[in-house]
């Protein structure tokens, strides 16, 4: 019960955070060809780079979920890791 429940959480998870990552970095690319076909006001570069890294977050997370302290990410890979070995998810 704990696996399936913890194989439905990741699954969840990765298609819920890789869909973010995907959107924030599908419009910061349309943004780009905005400004670079001229239609857009080249200020909105800054939302692009604004829109990155909120999508790396979204694909750390979606990759390796957060760690036991929330707001540290050096821990995240060792925890997932360890999930990895107790629930048997082979990605």
């Amino acid at each position: 019960m704990e696996r399936g429940l913890a194989m439905l959480w990741l699954v969840i998870r990765r298609l819920l955070c890789f869909s973010m990552t995907l959107l924030l970095w599908g419009g910061a690319v349309y943004m780009g060809y905005l400004v670079l076909t001229r239609t857009a006001s080249p200020s909105l570069l800054w939302w692009c780079a604004g829109l990155l890294p909120f999508g790396y977050i979204f694909l750390h997370l979606g990759l390796y979920g957060a760690g036991y302290k929330r707001y540290d990410w050096s821990e995240d890979k060792s925890v997932h890791a360890e999930r990895k070995r107790r629930y048997g998810w082979r990605w």
